[in-house]
């Protein structure tokens, strides 16, 4: 029988769930880890620990395969908003900072402060605010010299995915809640890269959200309880699935997540941006962006 895996790299803890080919769940893993408070506004996590909490969560599901059980492949949500800063060995320059961390609130509050503040919205979907990668990278720029010297800047399902197939991909969907993305043309878009003085070659490949890689060594699947040719499919953000999971996908059907933050969300058919800035416009696939509010 061919087997599935659903994992969650989420703020709290990592959620993963065995499915069988009817889709029934299986089994079910939950790994925790602590979120760092150093200073005030500053909220961060040990992206090394998340790695490990994310192979132990799947190791606990494939300890539970029936003999003779294969997983086809495993598929990825993430929270948003997340960054760090790696060196050309993939290793870790900062902790990851989280959508919750406010640190750049100074240079938000700054940047509201010009005309054309609201330009970044109109053309990537992301409201101008601290939680942010855009609003990091400000803070980096003005308050360290990270844009200089690392080699990525990348999420912690970037992380994730260098760690497990060697190559740095995102996915539309988490890309599209950076602030650096332009969600008309699905690219980086080119003049907030410039304005950050950010080299492109620094962020990773855009992908859809159905893209599929593959381990970079059998040693690794193997250490997972997973066969060489098991996939691991990109995925996408964790607001945009929640309406996916709940069914809440034709116009007029509306999902409220109540967890570490709160969100209402739409489906629709194209972007929709509010004139005011006020609402986000995430991917979710082709001819489903995922519009809302959050607190």
């Amino acid at each position: 029988m061919h087997y599935r895996i659903g994992v969650d790299i989420g703020t709290t803890s990592t959620k993963a769930v065995l499915f069988d080919d009817k889709n029934r769940i299986q089994a079910i893993a939950n790994e925790g880890y602590p979120t760092l408070r150093p200073a005030p506004d500053k909220s961060e996590q040990n992206p090394r620990q998340i790695l490990e909490a994310v192979k132990k969560a799947i190791k606990q599901l494939t300890g539970q395969l029936p003999k003779g059980g294969h997983v086809s492949f495993l598929s990825f949500s993430s929270a948003m908003h997340a960054l760090m800063a790696v060196d050309e060995t993939g290793e870790p320059l900062t902790n990851m900072w989280l959508w919750s961390d406010n640190r750049a609130h100074k240079q938000i509050d700054s940047l509201k402060k010009e005309e054309n503040w609201l330009s970044y919205y109109l053309k990537t979907g992301t409201p101008v605010h601290a939680m942010s990668p855009f609003a990091k990278l400000l803070w980096m720029k003005e308050e360290t010299n990270l844009l200089e010297i690392a080699h990525k800047l990348i999420g912690i399902k970037e992380y994730l995915f260098y760690n497990f197939t060697g190559h740095y991909a995102i996915d539309y969907s988490i890309a599209s809640a950076t602030g650096l993305f332009n969600i008309h043309n699905l690219t980086w878009d080119t003049e907030i890269l410039a304005q950050l003085k950010l080299n492109p070659r620094k962020l990773s490949e855009p992908v859809d959200v159905t893209t599929s890689f593959s381990f970079k060594s059998e040693q690794l699947s193997e250490e997972l309880g997973l066969s060489s040719d098991t996939k691991l499919i990109i995925g996408a953000s964790d607001g945009c699935l929640a309406n996916l999971g709940t069914g809440a996908n034709a116009i007029g059907e509306v999902a409220l997540t109540i967890g570490t933050s709160g969100a209402l969300r739409m489906t629709l058919e194209k972007p929709y941006l509010d004139p005011e800035g006020r609402t986000f416009c995430y991917y979710l696939a082709p001819g489903k962006w995922v519009v809302g509010g959050a607190v």
